[in-house]
């Protein structure tokens, strides 16, 4: 099914992660509350972050006292999974009706929607598929670690990790596409091994020539061929930056206070 109609189209360039997760929470508020049109967001991240499934306790996975430290910011996600740490990578998110993935349920919907990253990954020249189609389903603290079942597996590796939110007939969906994995440095700030888990790969390993640019230009219109859509190039508005800032700098409170929110 094909939803087609006019989406905004944003590039945020690198932030923190404070306020790519508050943004992410403002783009979605924004649509429903039936004032704006469904967004198509890519972003990425500075300084490096950790960012926590929706259920995951901060104080059980992360050494919160070594990112404080660092300068690593942990924030929560709106969406469930494992933790990821945020470095060289290019994020995406959307917030549509949920129209867009048709009746089915919620995996299925998953292929649906995420038809638009297969085609992107072959684009670049990488066979992949969804970790579920291969039984491939593995739980993990760490997102990289495990395998859930809407995840993208090249020759068994994990390459990227996809979560979802709905509400009210709305779907909010991200997704993490590592350039780099320097599963070394990464393992300084979990708590558990990260290194024991199942394989995963960054997509500069396997295809390195490929800029930030041309990915970001390859996902962009693998989307809007793949969903029917449209592009409206936009920014963030004012009012949500506004908001944004607002809700990031109460994260970032939470953080260096408390647990991470």
């Amino acid at each position: 099914m094909r939803m087609g109609g006019r989406w905004r189209f944003i590039d945020t360039g690198s932030s923190d992660g404070f306020f790519n997760m508050a943004l992410d929470e403002t783009l979605l508020a924004g649509y429903e509350s039936g004032l704006m049109p469904p967004v198509f967001r890519l972003y990425g991240w500075n300084p490096p972050a950790i960012s926590l499934g929706k259920f995951q306790p901060a104080a059980g996975v992360v050494n919160l006292a070594d990112c404080r430290a660092d300068g690593i910011p942990v924030v929560k996600r709106i969406t469930g999974g494992g933790a990821i740490f945020h470095d060289e990578e290019i994020t995406y998110s959307f917030v549509c009706s949920d129209r867009l993935a048709g009746a089915v349920s919620v995996k299925e919907s998953y292929k649906k929607i995420g038809a638009f990253l297969i085609a992107a990954y072959g684009e670049m020249g990488i066979d992949v598929s969804f970790a579920g189609e291969t039984n491939d389903v593995v739980k993990s603290d760490f997102c990289f670690g495990g395998r859930e079942f809407y995840d993208i597996l090249t020759d068994r590796r994990k390459i990227g990790g996809n979560a979802q939110k709905r509400k009210r007939g709305v779907i909010f969906q991200h997704g993490s596409i590592p350039l780099r994995l320097n599963m070394g440095r990464i393992k300084k700030y979990f708590k558990n091994d990260i290194t024991a888990g199942y394989p995963a790969v960054s997509l500069g390993e396997l295809q390195p020539r490929l800029s930030a640019g041309k990915i970001k230009k390859i996902l962009k219109e693998s989307f809007l061929k793949s969903q029917g859509v449209e592009f409206t190039e936009s920014r963030v508005s004012d009012s949500e930056m506004e908001t944004a800032k607002k809700n990031a700098r109460i994260k970032k409170k939470c953080f260096y206070t408390g647990e991470a929110s």
